[in-house]
C-alpha cells in the first residue's frame, strides 16, 4: 500500500499548537485491517470477513507532502491460518488537505480475499480450526470515497491526532460535522462467470473529537461519531444509518513519538423486511517515529520552490 497526503495550511506555533512540519519525520506504523459483511437473506445469514493480518508501513514526512510505503511481511503470517481462512490483501492511497477550519480528502481503498465464517451453518460436520473455512478469493470490494469535514473549533488540532505533524498543547475538543460520498466496486468471479456490482453511498456524518493533554508529552484523544446516508444502485435507493469511534494514546517529545491508535466502525441498511447487509471495520495501529532537521540543501532547495509555487 502506498499513501500520500498533501497538507494546506499555515503553520502555526503559538499558544495551543506546536507545528513540525518544517521537519523531517520518519515513521513506521503496524497495523490491522478487519472488514467484516453480514448478509441477511429471511433465515440465512452470510458472515464474510477478511482474513487479518499484521501490515507494516514506512512513511517520510516533509513540509505539506507525507510518503509511506506499506507492506505484509510474510513472517507475521502463519500458515496455517491462511491455510483455513485463505488469504486476504488490502491497499489504500489517500490524499487529505486542511484549508483553514476545513478538511478534504480523497480516497482509495481495495480488500481482496474473504472467508466464510459462519461456515459451520452451511457444511455438516465442520470442524472449527481442523477444517478449512468457505473461501471466497476473487471476491474484490474497492471503494472511491471522497470527506469534506468542518471543525468548529480553530483551537483543535486534527493533524496532531491523525498525522502527528503537529502537538496541541493545550486540552481541546471540537464538534466535527462531515459530508461523505463514495462508489463501491464489488466483483466476483462465481462459476467462472464474473459478478459485477456498483453502489453509491452518501451522507452526513455528526462527531466530538477531543485532545486531552494528559501532561506535556502525553495526549488521550478519544472521538464518536454518528450518521445517515444513502446508498443507492441502478434499481433502489436504500436509508444507511452509521456509527463509530475510537481513541489515540500518543506519547510525543520534538524528536522522537510514539503511540497507538483503535478505530472502530459499522454501518447497516436494509433491503427489505427480511434482508439487510451490515459492515464492520475494524483498525488498530501502532507508531514509532522520529523527526530532525532537514539538511540546509533540502531547505534552501524547499524555499525556492516555495517562491515559485505560493500554495507550498
Amino acid at each position: 500500500m502506498s499513501s500520500i497526503l498533501v497538507y494546506s495550511q499555515k503553520k502555526r506555533d503559538s499558544t495551543n499548537f506546536i507545528s513540525y512540519e518544517s521537519d523531517i519525520m520518519i515513521r513506521s506504523n503496524f497495523y490491522t485491517n478487519r472488514e467484516i459483511y453480514f448478509f441477511t437473506y429471511n433465515d440465512q445469514e452470510l458472515d464474510i470477513r477478511t482474513n487479518n493480518r499484521l501490515y507494516t508501513s514506512i512513511s517520510l514526512d516533509y513540509e505539506i507532502i507525507s510518503v509511506a510505503l506499506s507492506f505484509a511481511p510474510d513472517f507475521f503470517v502463519r500458515s496455517k491460518d491462511e491455510n483455513l481462512k485463505g488469504e486476504s490483501s488490502f491497499s489504500q492511497i489517500s490524499f487529505s488537505m486542511f484549508p483553514r477550519n476545513f478538511i478534504q480528502t480523497v480516497n482509495y481503498k481495495r480488500n481482496k480475499g474473504f472467508y466464510l465464517k459462519n461456515t459451520e451453518d452451511y457444511i455438516e460436520n465442520w470442524r472449527e480450526g481442523v477444517d478449512p473455512y468457505i473461501k471466497l478469493p476473487d471476491l474484490d470490494i474497492q471503494e472511491f470515497s471522497g470527506t469534506t469535514s468542518y471543525i468548529f473549533n480553530k483551537n483543535f488540532s486534527v493533524k496532531s491526532i491523525y498525522y502527528q505533524n503537529e502537538w496541541q498543547k493545550i486540552s481541546s475538543g471540537s464538534l466535527i460535522t462531515s459530508l461523505d460520498y463514495n462508489l463501491t466496486a464489488t466483483r466476483d468471479k462465481i462459476d467462472g462467470k464474473v459478478e459485477r456490482d456498483n453502489l453509491f453511498n452518501f451522507g452526513i456524518n455528526v462527531g466530538y473529537h477531543y485532545n486531552w493533554i494528559v501532561s506535556k508529552n502525553v495526549s488521550i484523544s478519544p472521538h464518536i461519531y454518528v450518521g445517515l446516508g444513502g446508498k443507492s444502485d441502478t434499481k433502489n435507493m436504500y436509508l444507511d444509518k452509521r456509527i463509530g469511534g475510537g481513541f489515540l494514546i500518543g506519547y510525543n517529545t520534538d524528536k522522537f513519538l510514539f503511540g497507538t491508535k483503535i478505530n472502530l466502525s459499522s454501518s447497516n441498511y436494509k433491503i427489505n423486511s427480511g434482508e439487510g447487509v451490515s459492515n464492520d471495520i475494524i483498525n488498530g495501529l501502532f507508531y514509532i517515529g522520529f523527526r530532525f532537521k532537514p539538511p540546509k540543501g533540502i531547505s534552501k532547495n524547499y524555499t525556492d520552490l516555495q517562491e515559485k509555487i505560493p500554495f507550498l
